[in-house]
């Protein structure tokens, strides 16, 4: 494996870091917040790299600052480069806000397209796939979305395609169209 730094002391550290499986110092290292880098450690297995949902279970409520919002990175679309411990991780948020205003230096356009995206309704799932659900409002516990943005074409995509509306009962619990979809394998979260 290759690391690019301006040190070569610290791309040796990250290397040997990497290879011995030492998420926390490596995440600390590359100044993720240690939160998250202890979040990281505790949960990331070989049969559990994507903590999403876990970073859901840990998070109160549904509703989020659009900042944190990593599900999107399925569409190559993240402020973040690690996962928060939770989607109101204050320190993440910072991390998220400073390289939105560096995106935004460089370019306007990939700045709105980046926080368009990223303010969106999520539906997440390990198995069914990743639907961003665009131009969305909620009023109370209903959603009304316009496009979507998925990962998947199945049976769940044709559902939620074919209804613009859902009703959100829970983090884990959602309505489309009289069909309940729930369970720990899903998740429901709203970015604004």
């Amino acid at each position: 494996m290759n690391l690019i730094s301006k040190d070569k002391e610290v791309a040796e550290k990250a290397k040997s870091m990497e290879q011995d499986n030492n998420h926390k110092k490596f995440g600390m290292l590359l100044g993720y917040p240690e939160c998250c880098c202890d979040f990281f450690e505790e949960n990331f297995s070989e049969k559990n790299a994507d903590l999403t949902l876990k970073i859901l279970e840990n998070s109160n409520g549904c509703e989020f600052q659009y900042y944190n919002n990593i599900a999107a990175r399925h569409f190559d679309i993240s402020l973040l480069s690690h996962f928060p411990h939770d989607f109101h991780c204050e320190e993440s948020t910072k991390i998220a806000k400073n390289n939105l205003k560096i995106i935004k230096k460089y370019s306007e356009e990939i700045s709105s397209l980046f926080s368009s995206i990223l303010q969106s309704a999520v539906i997440y799932t390990m198995k069914e796939g990743i639907f961003i659900l665009r131009k969305y409002e909620k009023i109370g516990d209903r959603v009304i979305y316009g496009d979507i943005l998925t990962t998947t074409r199945d049976k769940l995509y044709y559902l939620i395609s074919s209804n613009k509306e859902l009703t959100v009962m829970g983090k884990n619990r959602f309505l489309i169209s009289d069909v309940e979809i729930s369970g720990k394998e899903y998740g429901f979260m709203a970015f604004t």
